[in-house]
């Protein structure tokens, strides 16, 4: 079976939905090519071990221009030319867009690939494209609805997520499928005997982009209440983005510059070395599908406290596995780290909860089987 990802860019080794799905499709006999919209961090030259086996398609790669060159001759323009050749570069049996905007801003060479080809098409939906991008962007919610109605397939990381795309952008939803994110549990050894709030401080990791979508400002609103009420505490952030000046700010008029930390972007050990010394992962969105961190805060018996956004409530149990507030309220936050810290047992049974939850629903081999049957079914092999 061959298949051809496309994704903006190379991904990063901490983008873990995309780095698993990757590999685990490699080890699975798959032949994967990388169609990269953007080659300007990659030239084809690197060595890239963690995305095992796969075959890196760049704008450079000289075959991509012979296959355009004789593509011109059917559409006369150079960029529709350039993009069906690049798209079905290494004749795949299955195209999927790793983002539905990829696929929405290439509406033309996607009718043009179902109209001369058997190839199969699959669009994967992950939150902030559906959710967020329709209000910035005026007409993307109209190419999501054409975009629908072309391809073979569409994946959703949650239902929560195919549910709303089924009210906003006419999704049909036998011809979708929900497969939620996954980890590798190796990564994260077992977890005896957490010992929570080590000294009565409490330790608190954020980890996600800075920009307003992850609800940051909603969090150092609840740092300043948690300080109010007299409780020792650290609060530490892993990410970059456009919006730092504005938290720097943000913190500095709630006077917690002792309190917060910036720690600026880390990646695999460095990320696992945090969670392992933190009580409790706060995750303030307030748009999110699933959020790989939670999952992973979950496996290392981290107590995570997330906003009931998206598809989280399908990954937590909420005072079973983790604590769920409404998203845009510091107060709520605020109380639900307040409950934590005063109860010391509940936080325990939450932890073992939690861990049990990601063995048993969130594994690497149920994400790749639920790929690899949706590929087959699509090619009519099952």
């Amino acid at each position: 079976m061959r298949v051809n990802i496309v994704l903006n860019r190379l991904p990063g080794i901490s983008e873990t939905f995309l780095v698993n799905w990757i590999q685990q499709l490699c080890m699975n006999d798959v032949q994967v090519r990388l169609i990269l919209v953007d080659s300007n961090q990659y030239f084809g030259f690197q060595k890239i071990p963690y995305l095992d086996n796969s075959k890196i398609v760049t704008r450079l790669n000289p075959l991509l221009w012979i296959k355009a060159i004789l593509v011109f001759f059917k559409f006369f323009n150079l960029k529709h030319a350039f993009r069906y050749a690049h798209l079905t570069l290494g004749s795949p049996d299955i195209i999927h867009f790793s983002y539905s905007a990829l696929a929405a801003t290439r509406l033309f060479e996607v009718k043009e690939i179902k109209l001369n080809s058997k190839v199969k098409i699959i669009v994967s939906c992950r939150g902030t494209s559906e959710n967020v991008k329709p209000f910035i962007f005026p007409n993307r919610g109209n190419l999501l609805i054409e975009l629908f109605r072309l391809v073979d397939s569409v994946h959703s990381v949650s239902d929560n997520l195919r549910n709303k795309m089924q009210v906003s952008f006419g999704l049909e939803i036998d011809r979708s499928f929900v497969n939620r994110p996954a980890i590798d549990l190796k990564r994260f050894g077992r977890i005896e005997n957490k010992i929570f709030f080590k000294n009565d401080k409490i330790r608190i990791l954020s980890i996600g982009r800075l920009n307003y979508i992850k609800g940051y400002f909603f969090a150092i609103e609840a740092m300043h209440k948690l300080k109010k009420m007299g409780l020792d505490f650290e609060y530490h952030i892993i990410g970059d983005g456009q919006l730092k000046e504005e938290l720097l700010f943000h913190r500095q008029q709630f006077n917690l510059n002792e309190e917060i930390k910036f720690l600026g972007a880390k990646v695999g050990a460095e990320v696992i070395s945090e969670l392992g010394n933190a009580d409790i992962l706060l995750l303030p969105s307030l748009s999110e599908g699933i959020a790989n961190v939670a999952l992973e805060a979950m496996a290392m018996g981290v107590l995570v406290v997330s906003s009931n956004v998206g598809g989280m409530s399908e990954v937590i149990t909420n005072e079973k596995t983790g604590l769920l507030v409404n998203a845009y309220s510091s107060a709520e936050i605020a109380n639900a780290i307040i409950q934590l810290k005063e109860n010391p047992e509940k936080c325990n049974s939450m932890s073992v909860e939690a861990r049990q939850t990601i063995q048993n629903d969130f594994g690497l081999e149920r994400q790749v089987s639920v790929f690899l049957r949706e590929y087959n079914k699509l090619l009519g092999n099952v």
